[in-house]
């Protein structure tokens, strides 16, 4: 007996052994569907649809598909469990057959999951270089599926049609792109060596389409997660040419490994770094709009009486004002003035950069930096115009309550520090 079944497939593999071993005819012969075994001649020119199931031969008799399936059934010895549910099933035809389309079903999904694509009898390609790249790219599309579907249900739950629409036309457009590239291992194979092959427009088209495709992911800690699967081209490619850089320069061939290292760490989610979607990815917040929104933190008073909140962005690249004033205050003998003077000498010293329209973490790339771990907008142009260090009079740690309109309620006072007895020690221009 002949049993033709998917080699590459884990769960075909595994259930084609433990059919053989339980067999009562004796000799059982494996082949895998996707070897250059001759008998696979045969199996194409009796038109068998070898990506549903395993084919059987025995003394001339071909089974393909549930028939096939329940006739090894039949044959298996044993008294163990998995024996006898899978004999009483082959018993049953019309189970027989409802239960081995769940396996088939199954198998698709292992064939997803192993980056692996469907059988292709015609093909007469050989495994090129690419072919691990290739996998991980197709199981990066395969995982990038049912986070576009699940990314469609808040777009329509919160009103939002176009959103919602946008986000069906990605899934359907992620999933053609899916099944193209299982249905023969040459289609990304081939687009990969476009990729590598040096020219600048194959890589625009891939960040276009990768912008297009990743902004339909919903919520942010998903968005993450999905662009994280589509770059898997890209890093995989940097990997590749890594290891055959490391294999053949010279002992510094380390330094081969920085740029897929560096795009690596920027894909993972959870990395703080790009693609930068404002804040921390995923974190909401449910608010109920009946009750006052309440702020607190520190506000810089200017000798006119105006008064502008002391941005947090000023201490960059930490950004939190709130857990750095709580580490500042865990310092031995440190009181809650020296935490003020520390601030406003932080002030100080940034001055001459916000005059410039910027913050510290704004300094190379302007409006497209990396956000502060706390939203904040970015107003220079109120600090540079009217609240120069020489200019702010004293610091008021106050708490706000708003409307969730953003009207105030309330505003409290904790505390006044006036800035010529703070006696700032920074002395640097502004």
């Amino acid at each position: 007996m002949k049993v033709f079944y998917d080699g590459d497939c884990y769960f075909c593999k595994n259930y084609a052994e433990f059919a053989k071993l339980r067999s009562q005819v004796g000799e059982v012969e494996l082949i895998s569907l996707r070897s250059e075994h001759p008998e696979i001649e045969a199996i194409r020119a009796r038109g068998f649809k070898v990506n549903r199931g395993f084919v059987v031969e025995h003394d001339g008799v071909w089974l393909e598909g549930d028939k096939a399936f329940g006739y090894l059934n039949l044959l298996m010895r044993g008294n163990g469990i998995a024996q006898k549910l899978l004999i009483n099933i082959a018993k049953r035809p019309r189970l027989g057959a409802l239960f081995y389309r769940c396996l088939v079903l199954g198998r698709y999904m292992v064939l997803a999951l192993q980056g692996l694509t469907l059988i292709d009898l015609d093909s007469t390609s050989k495994p090129s270089r690419y072919r691990h790249v290739a996998r991980v790219t197709r199981l990066g599309l395969a995982l990038s599926i049912p986070i576009l579907l699940f990314s469609m249900a808040p777009h329509f739950l919160a009103g939002d049609r176009w959103r919602g629409l946008y986000s069906v036309l990605v899934f359907v457009l992620v999933t053609t792109v899916y099944l193209w590239s299982i249905r023969k291992n040459e289609n990304v194979e081939n687009a990969l060596r476009i990729l590598s092959s040096g020219r600048w427009q194959p890589f625009l088209i891939l960040l276009v389409g990768y912008l297009f495709v990743v902004n339909a992911g919903s919520p942010l800690s998903l968005r993450r997660f999905l662009g994280f699967f589509l770059s898997a081209p890209v890093w995989g490619l940097f990997v590749l040419y890594g290891v055959r850089y490391f294999r053949r320069s010279s002992p510094r061939s380390w330094l081969a490994w920085l740029p897929a290292a560096a795009f690596l760490f920027a894909a993972v989610p959870g990395f703080i770094a790009g693609p930068f979607y404002g804040g921390i990815a995923g974190w909401v917040i449910r608010y109920d709009a009946t009750k006052p929104v309440t702020i607190s933190g520190y506000k810089l008073v200017n000798s006119q009486g105006q008064k502008h909140w002391l941005n947090h962005a000023i201490f960059q690249p930490h950004g939190q004002i709130g857990r750095f004033r709580r580490a500042y205050r865990a310092m031995p003998d440190t009181k809650e003035e020296d935490f003020v003077r520390f601030a406003f000498e932080t002030y100080l010293r940034i001055y001459p950069g916000i005059t410039r329209g910027h913050y510290p973490h704004q300094w190379a790339l302007g409006d497209f930096a990396y956000p502060t771990h706390s939203l904040q907008k970015y107003n220079t142009e109120i600090l540079a115009d009217n609240f120069a260090p020489d200019n702010v009079v004293s610091i008021e740690r106050v708490v706000e309550e708003y409307d969730f309109s953003g009207n105030l309620i309330e505003r409290r006072v904790i505390m006044i520090y006036e800035v010529d007895e703070l006696n700032p020690t920074y002395s640097g221009s502004h």
